[in-house]
């Protein structure tokens, strides 16, 4: 027969399983992927920004 045990359900508990917050930290290429997808989108916007800016001087 097994013995299983479920995880502690209150944040005390919880947080002794997890461990510290420095242990969970994001893989730095995952940083890196996130960086460049909000740089693609920021340039993309700044595009459509500028068209639409030169429209309504015109």
């Amino acid at each position: 027969m097994w013995v299983v045990k479920l995880p502690p359900q209150n944040s005390a508990g919880a947080k002794k399983l997890g461990g510290s917050r420095a242990a969970r930290k994001i893989p730095i290429i995952s940083l890196h992927f996130m960086n460049f997808q909000f740089s693609s989108i920021n340039s993309r916007l700044s595009q459509k920004l500028t068209q639409v800016n030169d429209v309504c001087k015109g």
